[in-house]
């Protein structure tokens, strides 16, 4: 009789990016967070449904694969909301016995805008943690926008490429296992997980390029290409 038992596609996927990329090997460096035994990685954790779902399954998994995890939540400031946003975070850290980094950073906009000024500075400040690398929780809906606006902008075949699921910025390593996994499967995660999210309302706003291409111009080509986003 076949198992009855539900399958995890979150956790397959991330199973199977962290056996490909080998922690307790390629991602054991360099060893910034100054540990001898086990490293010590951090989740990017702004709150939002995509960065939970990734924080409850690295939870569940660090464990087996021994490494210990870091919260970091980048608060921008920005929003009249970002403080409260900073505290659920530590508030779901400390549920999950997970040590919370909350690092607040100033944005300012100059040529190249206040999308790009924010980008540099979140990453600058995920770098500065005393961690061996870094987990995004980028997914394959987040790599087909990506795609869209660098072909929209000109962008050459190196910008083409779109999100690696490895690089390196800032002299730390960013790690991105869900590149595979769609938005609808990360929200049936969470929905079935019963997970506590927020939701930025900044996200819906169209004057940025990557809303204006989510939520008007993706589900356009999806009604012609139901597979436009899979990778």
């Amino acid at each position: 009789m076949a198992s009855s038992r539900k399958i995890d596609p979150v956790k397959t996927a991330l199973v199977t990016w962290l056996d490909r990329y080998d922690p307790n090997g390629y991602l054991r460096l360099p060893q910034r967070s100054a540990t001898v035994g086990n490293p010590i990685f951090g989740i990017a954790l702004s709150g939002g449904v995509d960065s939970m779902v990734l924080f409850q399954a690295l939870a569940e998994l660090a464990p087996v694969y021994t490494f210990s995890l870091l919260a970091i939540h980048i608060n921008h400031g920005l929003h009249p909301l970002a403080d409260h946003w900073e505290r659920f975070c530590r508030h779901e850290a400390n549920l999950h016995a997970t040590p919370f980094l909350g690092i607040k950073i100033k944005v300012q906009a100059k040529g190249e805008g206040m999308e790009a000024a924010a980008r540099e500075r979140r990453y600058a400040a995920l770098a500065s943690a005393p961690v061996d690398g870094v987990f995004l929780a980028h997914h394959e809906d987040d790599q087909a926008e990506t795609l869209l606006i660098r072909l929209c902008r000109g962008s050459g075949l190196l910008g083409l490429a779109a999100m690696q699921p490895i690089i390196r910025h800032n002299n730390m390593f960013f790690f991105r296992p869900l590149l595979n996994v769609s938005k609808k499967t990360i929200e049936d995660y969470a929905q079935d997980k019963n997970l506590n999210f927020i939701q930025d309302p900044s996200n819906h706003e169209r004057r940025f390029a990557r809303n204006l291409i989510r939520h008007d111009v993706i589900p356009v080509l999806r009604s012609h290409y139901p597979n436009v986003t899979a990778t």
